[in-house]
C-alpha cells in the first residue's frame, strides 16, 4: 500500500503532467496570433498577467497610465494578477506598494518566486527538510508558511536559493556539503536571471551567480528553477487563474525572462516600451522570443475605444 508521502508525490506529479499537456495544446492556438504589432489589442482579453517593476512602477513612481488600466479592467470585470522575478520580494512587501500607490490588491493576485517556491515545496517535497539560501525577507516568507529549515548539511532533503546579496564562502559550503552529503540534496532555485536592473538605472548580479557557485563547487545540476523564463512559473499561475492561457494576455517590459516564458507557454503578450525592454531588442529577438503587441504605455494593452469612455 502506498505511503501518504508516495501519493502526495504521484498526485503531483500527474498534475504536472496534466499542465504539459494543457500549454502545449494551447501553444499551438497562440500561433495564429501576429508578432510585433506596433498598436494596441483590439480585443479584450479574459484575463491580465501583468508584470510589476518596470512595467507597473520604477522604484516610488508609478508608471503612466496604470490608474485608467485599473479602472479600465475594472469596469470590464476582468481579472488581474501580478508577478514578479524578484525572489526577494515577498508578495506581501509588493501588496504594500501596491497600497501605496492607491491600488486595493488581494495578496492572493501577486506571484513571486518566494510564493511559487513555497507551493512547490508543499505539491514534491511535503516532508523535506529544507536549507534555504537568501535574504532575511526570503527566509522569513518560508518559515512563517511552516517550512521545515534546517542549517545542518546532515539533514538537507533541498537547498533552495534565491537572491542573496549577502551570499558568502560559508553559505556555499553548506550548499556543497548537504548536496555532496549522505542525502544528496536536490537543489531548487528561484531564479537563473543573469543581472537585476537597479532602482538608480544600474545593474546588479542576478541570482544565477549564486547558483552557478554552487554548482561549480557540487556538481549539481538544478533539479528545478521555478524563476522565468521556465514554465514552472505560470505552471502555479494558471492553477490560481480561471482563464485559458491562449485567452490570457501577459504584459511586461522584459523580452528575455516574462516575454520569453509566455509565448513558450502559449500565452499572447505584450511588451511595453517603459522598463528594460526596447523595440531594437524586439526586432533583433528570434520569432519565439517576440512579442505579439508592442505598447508605450500599460493602459495601451486595452484597446483604446474603452480607455476613451472611462
Amino acid at each position: 500500500m502506498k505511503s501518504e508521502k508516495n501519493k502526495k508525490k504521484a498526485k503531483a506529479h500527474k498534475s504536472d503532467k496534466k499542465s504539459a499537456r494543457k500549454a502545449e495544446s494551447t501553444v499551438k492556438k497562440s500561433l495564429d496570433i501576429p508578432l510585433m504589432v506596433r498598436d494596441s489589442p483590439q480585443r479584450v482579453y479574459d484575463a491580465y498577467i501583468m508584470n510589476l517593476s518596470g512595467t507597473l512602477f520604477n522604484g516610488d513612481l508609478l508608471m503612466p497610465g496604470v490608474d485608467k488600466l485599473f479602472a479600465a479592467l475594472n469596469v470590464m470585470r476582468r481579472p488581474m494578477v501580478f508577478m514578479s522575478s524578484n525572489s526577494h520580494t515577498s508578495p506581501a512587501s509588493y501588496q504594500k506598494l501596491l497600497a501605496k500607490f492607491g491600488m486595493d490588491v488581494d495578496i492572493d493576485q501577486i506571484f513571486t518566486p518566494v510564493r511559487v517556491v513555497n507551493e512547490y515545496l508543499t505539491r514534491n517535497f511535503p516532508d523535506a527538510q529544507v536549507m534555504a539560501i537568501g535574504d532575511s525577507e526570503f527566509l522569513a516568507h518560508m518559515a512563517a508558511d511552516g517550512r521545515a529549515l534546517t542549517d545542518d548539511p546532515q539533514l538537507a532533503d533541498v537547498v533552495v536559493v534565491a537572491h542573496d546579496r549577502d551570499f558568502n564562502f560559508a553559505k556555499l559550503n553548506l550548499a556543497y556539503r548537504a548536496i555532496v552529503g549522505p542525502k544528496k540534496a536536490k537543489l531548487v532555485v528561484t531564479s537563473m536571471v543573469r543581472s537585476w536592473v537597479t532602482a538608480d538605472g544600474g545593474s546588479e548580479p542576478g541570482t544565477r551567480a549564486i547558483v552557478r557557485a554552487i554548482q561549480s563547487a557540487s556538481g549539481a545540476q538544478v533539479h528545478c528553477n521555478l524563476g522565468t523564463p521556465e514554465p514552472a512559473f505560470l505552471d502555479y499561475v494558471f492553477r490560481h487563474l480561471d482563464s485559458e492561457p491562449h485567452k490570457t494576455l501577459v504584459v511586461s517590459d522584459s523580452l528575455t525572462t516574462d516575454i520569453r516564458m509566455a509565448r513558450n507557454y502559449g500565452v499572447p503578450t505584450a511588451l511595453v516600451l517603459t522598463g528594460e525592454g526596447s523595440i531594437a531588442q524586439a526586432e533583433l529577438a528570434a520569432p519565439k522570443d517576440q512579442p505579439n503587441f508592442v505598447v508605450d504605455s500599460v493602459v495601451d494593452v486595452v484597446p483604446h475605444y474603452i480607455v476613451d469612455q472611462l
